[in-house]
């Protein structure tokens, strides 16, 4: 079995216990680029008459400046694919061999603007999160072979985690629709609902919906139940006056008349942390997890005082739970950040420090240990 993770934005491979360090070939480039850039431009302020005429050399220092993070992962057979996001100005997503992971990388794709998260992969689709010029996120349909993608939803929604049906036929993903004043300003978010669409029909259905929660990643147990996160949602103030929750749901519900299917589809630091901002909040260390700002000390000093056996970054409150035919959930995890579901019911979750392995039996075994595992994905034996 192998465990593709980033943590604290560093690409790892874990096999059968043993834990190795990945280069992002395509990341390395990317900084001789800007290395080279400077050095190039260095004439431009140095000298007496650079000096003289105060010339500005616009590449100084770029390089340690420019913030590279890993967006998403995903493990084929004979592959391993991951995504950056290069400065905000250019997105790729690169492919590495298994059976030499540290060789030569191909390129999947290199677009200026592009950002793609939440990577989906199955047999020759993969599905993935994709950002539009205006902050909206729609689910796109990708040839992992040649790069090329189609979005296949609209609205001014931020749809995310999209996760094939059993089979193939149906999409899962969820969605929150924007508020937006006057001025095109986003206001906040509505909550995260879960869709249905069907891939042959282009029917689009609600699954699974609750004012005061953010569902995310719903994936069919293959009985008839489902497993899904479940997060609390609270409305953002909205000073215009009316009703908040009913501003944000207002786009999410026009997603519905103007749903279009169209055929055939970072955020951390570079050290996975965000600084501690000054005054009364200095004490808070937040990062940015699954598009949600989290105080991950406050999470885990609570879940260590809690008594969790393998406490995490993210809070207790983030559960994974386990849907039942007859409408019933229970929970199965608190803390989760992220999960795998295995074809034999196994499941892979990250609470942001620990990468723990669940037997359908209930059995819970920490595999990877890590300071901010931010993204993992899992090919087992049979792959």
């Amino acid at each position: 079995m192998k465990i593709c993770y980033v943590s604290q934005n560093q690409l790892h491979l874990w096999e059968n216990g043993e834990t190795a360090a990945l280069s992002s070939q395509r990341m390395e480039q990317y900084f001789r680029t800007l290395e080279d850039l400077d050095k190039r431009n260095a004439w431009k302020t140095e000298g007496t008459s650079a000096r003289f005429q105060g010339q500005h050399n616009p590449y100084e220092h770029m390089a340690e400046n420019a913030r590279v993070t890993y967006t998403a992962v995903a493990l084929s057979a004979n592959h391993l694919y991951y995504a950056l996001n290069l400065n905000n100005e250019t997105g790729c997503i690169q492919r590495k061999t298994l059976s030499d992971p540290n060789g030569p990388e191909g390129m999947v794709l290199s677009n200026r603007g592009f950002v793609g998260e939440d990577f989906c992969l199955q047999g020759e689709r993969a599905f993935l999160s994709v950002q539009s010029i205006r902050g909206q996120w729609h689910i796109a349909m990708l040839n992992p072979e040649n790069g090329r993608y189609d979005t296949i939803t609209s609205g001014d929604t931020v749809d995310s985690h999209p996760v094939l049906s059993r089979d193939g036929n149906c999409l899962y993903y969820d969605a929150a629709g924007y508020a937006r004043n006057e001025d095109g300003m986003v206001l906040g978010k509505g909550p995260r609902s879960v869709l249905r669409l069907n891939l042959n029909t282009n029917q689009l259905d609600d699954v699974l919906e609750d004012e005061k929660t953010n569902f995310a990643r719903y994936e069919e147990d293959g009985t008839g139940g489902y497993y899904v996160m479940a997060r609390p949602y609270t409305p953002p103030k909205i000073r215009e006056g009316g009703n908040p929750l009913g501003c944000l749901m207002a786009p999410w519900y026009m997603i519905r008349g103007m749903f279009t299917f169209f055929t055939a589809i970072g955020k951390l630091k570079k050290d996975g942390n965000v600084p501690a901002a000054s005054g009364p909040s200095a004490a808070k260390q937040t990062m940015h997890l699954d598009g949600e700002w989290v105080d991950v000390q406050k999470a885990l000093t609570e879940n260590q005082r809690s008594g969790a056996p393998y406490p995490g970054l993210v809070p207790a409150s983030w559960t994974l739970e386990k849907g039942s035919p007859d409408g019933t959930r229970r929970t199965l995890a608190k803390g989760v950040l992220h999960y795998q579901l295995l074809p034999d019911g196994t499941l892979y979750y990250t609470n942001g420090r620990h990468i723990i392995r669940r037997t359908p039996e209930g059995k819970e075994e920490s595999l990877v240990q890590g300071k901010a595992i931010t993204l993992f994905a899992v090919l087992p034996e049979e792959a």
